[in-house]
């Protein structure tokens, strides 16, 4: 029981990097189109913008309830890092609905404000997913006695916005009328090249990280080198977007049996069994996921079926 619902953990955040990566992508991307055609580049994700953010409700939802234990070690040795992403993502999300509600004054404010919330967010997650892979310094205790900051880490911030600025680069050019394609290769090369980078220094700096994660990692970087050159657009944008979920996953399976990884005393180390609930609350949440989850897909397919079309639409 407790194995599944940490995957399911997993596969809610890997969906929510997956498909709010090209929310994130295509803000990054916002002021490289002319003025009058950057609600265009919002378009293009508009539809899917609110229902993307529902994956991370979820994700949180599953481990606030599944893994209490867990949950609290993270807030509390992340604490810096998440309440960063928090208000950026608070200030991309209301800047995205107000741009086009207020008028034409002040919207390159509103503009700078997407992009600013848009850098700051992947950049965070990017920590927080580098946090992850390298391990906090944690006492015997569990509590954090000092940075966050490793090599790992430092790599992982730009290479997981790398990504998303990748994936959002392919995202419009199959979904968009604004012309992208002069940042398409090199964006694909950049984030292939950091996200090579990071696969290294994990395997050769980081205790207890299998060398097999170098294979998911070596798909991501072949996935996006593809991406970036010879797919056609929406299967391109399904490989980004499996890049910007792959992360989850290989940490998940680099660190397995251990949720959350120590590199002060061993003793700190929390493994999924000891951040998990009791078996009659996991028992209980089974209802709560056999209802959720299924939402959440049929939510997601209802938006894309709608939208299928790729003409952008105004809003």
């Amino acid at each position: 029981m407790v194995t599944l619902w940490f995957v399911l953990l997993g596969a809610l955040f890997a969906g929510y990097f997956a498909l709010a990566g090209a929310d994130y992508g295509t803000a990054l991307l916002l002021r490289t189109a002319p003025p009058g055609r950057r609600r265009e580049v919002l378009a293009a994700t508009g539809p899917f913008f609110l229902g993307n953010e529902v994956w991370l409700v979820a994700a949180v939802g599953v481990m606030f309830g599944a893994f209490p234990r867990l949950e609290g070690e993270l807030l509390s040795a992340l604490y810096p890092v998440l309440v960063l992403v928090l208000a950026a993502l608070v200030a991309f999300t209301a800047a995205v609905q107000l741009r086009s509600r207020l008028g034409d004054g002040g919207k390159a404010g509103w503009d700078a404000l997407i992009f600013g919330g848009a850098a700051v967010v992947a950049l965070g997650w990017g920590v927080f997913l580098g946090a992850l892979l390298a391990g906090l310094p944690l006492d015997a205790a569990g509590h954090r006695t000092g940075s966050i900051f490793s090599p790992v880490v430092v790599l992982s911030a730009p290479a997981f916005t790398a990504l998303v600025a990748a994936h959002g680069a392919v995202f419009l050019r199959w979904r968009s009328t604004v012309d992208v394609r002069r940042l398409v290769v090199p964006l694909t090369r950049l984030a292939a090249g950091l996200v090579a980078l990071v696969v290294v220094a994990a395997v050769v700096l980081v205790d207890g990280v299998e060398p097999l994660v170098a294979l998911p990692g070596a798909a991501a970087v072949i996935g996006l080198v593809l991406a970036g050159g010879v797919l056609r657009p929406a299967l391109a944008a399904a490989c980004t977007a499996a890049a910007c979920g792959l992360p989850v996953l290989v940490i998940g399976a680099a660190r397995w049996p251990v949720a959350l990884a120590s590199t002060g005393d061993p003793a700190g180390a929390l493994t999924v069994a000891e951040g998990a609930a009791g078996p009659a609350t996991l028992s209980v949440l089974v209802w709560f996921a056999a209802l959720v989850v299924p939402l959440v897909l049929a939510f997601q397919g209802m938006c894309w079926w709608a939208y299928r079309d790729r003409r952008p639409v105004f809003w």
